[in-house]
């Protein structure tokens, strides 16, 4: 589903990374121009917001060239359903994580107070 640009809420807590790699922006922005296309970002929609909880370089690359919309993979869900999410996200694809990356994940799961319950395995599974 491909959903506005402007519609999606990028500020809410959900980017785990420390920083956005503005190479690898730059290097997708310029792939979609060519006319590549990249795979859907994911957003949790909770009846009235969209929050991004994965594809934050995609969303940049798609601002860059001013593209007014981007593919969404559209989960239901509120804004923690986001973030629960994205502390797992690129564990497995995309963008190497970093260190600091990783941590942050980590952390995002010890200082939730229901989340921080988990078990060490559990949560560096997720993480």
């Amino acid at each position: 589903m491909k959903i506005k640009l402007n519609q999606i809420k990028i500020d809410k807590g959900t980017q785990i990374r420390e920083k956005i790699n503005h190479t690898a922006v730059a290097e997708y922005a310029q792939f979609i121009a060519d006319g590549g296309g990249l795979p859907p970002v994911d957003v949790f929609f909770d009846g009235i917001d969209y929050y991004l909880a994965d594809g934050f370089h995609r969303y940049f690359a798609h601002k860059q060239i001013v593209a007014p919309e981007i593919e969404c993979n559209v989960h239901s869900g509120v804004l923690r359903d986001a973030i629960r999410f994205a502390l797992g996200a690129n564990k497995d694809h995309g963008l190497p994580r970093t260190a600091g990356d990783k941590k942050n994940a980590a952390m995002g799961f010890l200082l939730d107070k229901e989340w921080s319950k988990l078990s060490e395995r559990a949560i560096a599974k997720e993480a």
